[in-house]
């Protein structure tokens, strides 16, 4: 009995190993995923790539096997890369942050108030993620750091993006919404407040 679970858990392994090495591969010390980037010539490359998150530019370096060397891509380059995070396909795209850098970001809420999030992998974590604001047809970015809406800083740039809204900075302030409810806040902007800004 006990040899038929070792078979039944050999096999199982495999088959997680292999569904595993679809998405990640490790090579020279180095992690890579299996991604396809759209490049604003309207190329599409499919293979592997390792975004570097960085204070100023995300950068991105890809490669389509193994054998091939490491290319850099930077924002002049790249119109957007979709990769898969948790068996869910993301896309991401590049938005300016500070009027000179620029950070690759998914759209997660929409709206007269857009909410992204910094570029993540299987290995962040809710406490690491940043999360930025626009308005709608602004192509620059605006950081809220991890989103803690308890902190004052943070509260302040809702508050400025959001300030329209009659009641709102009131509920910011007096801790309505969870401590890292922005997605909450930002739904409750685009669905409750009706200002033309």
């Amino acid at each position: 009995m006990n040899s038929f679970f070792s078979i039944i858990t050999i096999v199982c392994l495999f088959f997680l190993e292999v569904n595993a090495q679809e998405y990640i591969s490790e090579w020279d010390n180095e992690t890579y995923k299996k991604m396809s980037v759209t490049l604003n010539d309207g190329t599409i490359l499919n293979g592997f790539g390792k975004v570097t998150l960085v204070d100023v530019d995300d950068l991105l370096y890809f490669k389509k096997n193994k054998s091939e060397g490491n290319i850099l891509y930077d924002f002049n380059d790249i119109k957007h890369l979709k990769v898969k995070v948790n068996d869910l396909d993301r896309t991401f795209e590049y938005k300016m942050f500070h009027g000179e850098w620029f950070k690759l970001v998914e759209k997660i809420v929409t709206g007269k108030v857009i909410l992204y999030q910094g570029y993540y992998d299987l290995t962040s974590t809710d406490a690491k993620r940043v999360y930025y604001l626009s308005k709608k047809d602004d192509d620059a970015i605006s950081s809220l750091k991890v989103g803690d809406t308890y902190n004052r800083s943070i509260q302040g740039i809702l508050c400025g993006f959001m300030c329209d809204c009659p009641g709102l900075k009131k509920k910011i302030t007096s801790k309505y919404f969870k401590r890292y409810g922005i997605k909450d806040i930002v739904n409750f902007y685009n669905n409750n407040c009706t200002s033309k800004k």
